[in-house]
Formats: C-alpha cells, sequence, structure tokens
C-alpha cells in the first residue's frame, strides 16, 4: 500500500444525500447541507440518495480506486472523468459542490441537453459560492475505475467559471466513497463502501 498523508477528506461512505427544492421562481436549488436549505421549504425538500447500488456490484464492495491528479499553479487538484462512455472532461475535484457541475460548452461537445433531463433553472452550492446552471442526470461518470450510474449534475452557463478545466467534481459522484488525497504521489483514493446491493453490511 502506498504511503498516504494524513489528509482525509470528510465525505460519507456509502452514499450522499443531496437536498432538493424549489423555490418561488421555480429555479432549483440543491445542496449536501440540510441547513442550507431554508425553514419555508424544509417540508418540501426532496432528499436524492446518490445511486450506490448501480455500480457498487458484489465483487467490488471496499475496494480502493487509484487516480492519478495534477495540480494547477494555483494548486487546484485536476483529473480526468468519462461521461457517458465517450467524453473525456478535465474536472476540479471539489468536495463543496453539492453536485457535478459542467460547462455549457463541455455540454455541448457531449450533446448533452434535453435528453438528459436538463432545462430546468438550478441553484447549486460549491466551494466558490452559488453558481446558477440547469440541472441534468448523468447516464454514467467514470473516474478511473470508479463508476457511478444516474449521477444528478448540473450545466453551467458561465463559461468563465470554467478556465483550463471543464467543470467540477462534486458531492453528487465523490459522496459514495470515502476519499483520501495522497499529495506525495498525486493520487486520489477512492473506497468503495464496505456494503452489499441491497444495504446489506458485509460481514
Amino acid at each position: 500500500m502506498l504511503p498516504l498523508l494524513p489528509v482525509i477528506l470528510a465525505l460519507p461512505a456509502g452514499g450522499a444525500a443531496i437536498y432538493q427544492w424549489v423555490d418561488q421562481r421555480g429555479i432549483i436549488h440543491a445542496s449536501s447541507s440540510p441547513e442550507d436549505v431554508p425553514p419555508a421549504y424544509r417540508d418540501r425538500a426532496a432528499v436524492m440518495e446518490t445511486p450506490v447500488a448501480a455500480a457498487a456490484a458484489d465483487d467490488r464492495v471496499g475496494a480502493e480506486y487509484l487516480i492519478p491528479f495534477e495540480r494547477s499553479a494555483t494548486g487546484i487538484i485536476l483529473v480526468e472523468a468519462v461521461f457517458n462512455g465517450h467524453a473525456r472532461a478535465k474536472m476540479v475535484l471539489d468536495t463543496g459542490a453539492s453536485v457535478v457541475l459542467i460547462s455549457e460548452a463541455f455540454a455541448a461537445r457531449m450533446r448533452l441537453g434535453a435528453d438528459a433531463g436538463g432545462g430546468r433553472r438550478a441553484l447549486l452550492k460549491t466551494a466558490g459560492g452559488d453558481v446558477e446552471g440547469r440541472s441534468v442526470t448523468i447516464a454514467r461518470l467514470e473516474v478511473g475505475d470508479a463508476v457511478r450510474e444516474a449521477v444528478p449534475a448540473a450545466i453551467s452557463p458561465k463559461n468563465q467559471v470554467f478556465e483550463g478545466f471543464d467543470g467540477l467534481l462534486g458531492l453528487s459522484f465523490l459522496g459514495n466513497f470515502r476519499v483520501t488525497i495522497d499529495y506525495r504521489n498525486s493520487l486520489i483514493v477512492l473506497k468503495e463502501p464496505p456494503y452489499l446491493q441491497g444495504g446489506h453490511n458485509e460481514r
């Protein structure tokens, strides 16, 4: 096992809950924290669990995936992801983003739009603040050997936010794994939860 620096992100293993609500203007909001839901909307907020069972087959229970990363001049961690089996993207590791966020230019290149459930306005929480976009669902998202299907995401129309990369890899994907960053070896370790399909604990 490679020596890891003691940098472990506080992400839930076994699926991330994303809280979603629609305000009076019809704008969809999403956050990984229930405290972000305004009191007036808490009884109507939908809780979306990211689909652990869809990709965590029995032979992958507890599996670890080593994902190489590069760092920008400003220290941003960048990883390569594959969308829907064919579209490669350079993504920023962003544990402050409630869902995966991609640029409008990249969405156009991969022809992602209305057929993926897009079109509704969405307001997403990111480490850099709120970002407005359109909600979509990614049929399949791969980061190295780590795979999830039906991943909640959003398309941002503000392309200036994505200079040098295609989007943010947020909690709707990362929240499915225990995430460890090995800065010494420039690796991200994604560990599958120790659960069998159907929600049973591994014995």
